[in-house]
């Protein structure tokens, strides 16, 4: 009877042990999923060209470049004044988050703040 009280024992201990173990693990892989999305990588960074326009949505550059084609000033000059579209500064460290589509369009973020659309001639991908 001792032994197998003892082997009951033993079973019962090395299934916590075992459900500890699978706790902890789940921890840790939430934990980690948790905190990767939020880790900041440089591998897509680029650098701004100035004289660029680049807008904070993607039809609003689509737009922009309708005004041009169309040499429509006024329409260019008020998505300007409204702050939808600014004139990108020359050198600024953005980070790509949308690569460019096949009107070559390419999404980036300055400072991980909103992020903005531009030409894809507007980066500079050289490091």
């Amino acid at each position: 009877m001792n032994q197998i009280t003892q082997l009951k024992s033993y079973s019962i201990r090395v299934h916590k042990i075992k459900d500890t173990i699978q706790i902890l693990a789940f921890l840790i892989i939430l934990w980690l999923l948790l905190w990767l999305p939020s880790v900041e990588v440089h591998a897509f960074s680029a650098i701004t060209r100035g004289g660029y326009v680049a807008c904070t949505k993607k039809e609003w550059l689509e737009d922009m470049f309708r005004f041009s084609a169309a040499k429509d000033i006024y329409s260019l000059q008020s998505y300007l004044d409204s702050r939808k579209c600014i004139i990108l500064k020359e050198g600024l460290l953005v980070t790509v988050k949308e690569f460019p589509d096949l009107n070559n369009i390419v999404g980036f973020t300055y400072r991980r703040e909103v992020i903005m659309w531009a030409n894809i001639k507007a980066l500079d991908y050289r490091d």
